[in-house]
């Protein structure tokens, strides 16, 4: 599944390295992309029998749109019969490491499971151990950024007052949250899981709750897997590279100054790309020699 929303030329770049035998493609364009970018990708794809449009949503930063879009490849999967052994999430920004070859035999050593990040939350990584992400209700509305209750992030009393009047909410009937990065590789059997799952009225109810919290395409599958029967079927491992060190929201943009911690990282897909900004490091990057995790 490829989540896009700019680059067209790029986007088609990552299809044609990534395609072959046995390759389908559910390809997200969020609605607020540059209409352009959408009719070129969709004059594209109707060229090609293995690329799927999904059901285009509104994608905000940190809201539920990314999540809702997810949800949509995985019944348009289900629905429509495609057959996968896998289902890998990458953004348009993504591009494989070495090819083909290196996401098949990764994904070949650890069959049966989920390739996911996970962490217990809370967790040392996210501000407030990432409690703040769910206990209070994060909105979009009128295109700002509302929480409810307001001032519940505050630690003197104004906060503290605003917490008690508000309520801090916890997790579906007691689920344990979890989270990690969005970028994941379900198994089918975890593809069929989370499509019964969102048609389940508990279901229904985990995901209106998911629409506000914070950042919930990071918290979304992993609350919902690590609390199944399937949670002994996660490698908490997802083979990407991402370099965040430039800043704490945005990855830093990957070039050919990358290319060594790129290939020694044992990734097979990583991001961000930017061929406004440097095409050398994919035209590298398809050039990585089979075996060079060996």
């Amino acid at each position: 599944m490829i989540l896009a929303h700019k680059l067209p030329n790029q986007v088609l770049r990552l299809i044609d390295r990534l395609d072959g035998p046995g390759a389908h493609f559910f390809v997200h364009i969020s609605k607020n992309a540059d209409p352009g970018f959408y009719e070129s990708i969709s004059r594209d794809v109707a060229r090609r029998s293995n690329v799927s449009l999904v059901e285009r949503q509104w994608v905000h930063w940190g809201h539920f749109g990314l999540a809702k879009a997810l949800f949509a490849a995985i019944e348009m999967a289900v629905q429509d019969g495609v057959r996968l052994d896998y289902l890998t999430v990458l953004s348009g920004q993504d591009y494989p490491v070495g090819g083909r070859r290196l996401i098949e035999e990764t994904l070949g050593k650890h069959r049966g499971n989920t390739l996911m990040e996970v962490r217990r939350i809370p967790s040392e990584i996210w501000g407030q151990g990432g409690l703040e992400r769910f206990r209070i209700h994060h909105l979009r509305l009128a295109g700002r950024e509302v929480r409810f209750p307001p001032f519940s992030r505050r630690d003197d009393w104004l906060g503290q007052a605003a917490r008690t009047m508000g309520g801090i909410r916890s997790m579906p009937n007691g689920m344990e949250p979890y989270g990690g990065s969005s970028w994941v590789s379900l198994t089918y059997e975890a593809v069929e899981y989370l499509f019964e799952f969102s048609r389940s009225p508990f279901g229904r109810r985990t995901l209106r709750f998911f629409s506000t919290v914070l950042h919930p395409e990071e918290m979304v599958c992993q609350t919902i897997l690590m609390n199944s029967e399937l949670s002994d079927r996660v490698y908490s491992r997802n083979f990407r590279y991402i370099d965040w060190t430039s800043h704490p929201k945005h990855p830093q943009v990957l070039t050919v100054q990358d290319y060594d911690r790129i290939v020694e990282s044992g990734a097979f897909l990583a991001r961000k790309f930017d061929e406004t900004v440097c095409t050398a490091i994919m035209d590298a990057l398809d050039q990585v020699p089979l075996g060079v995790h060996d």
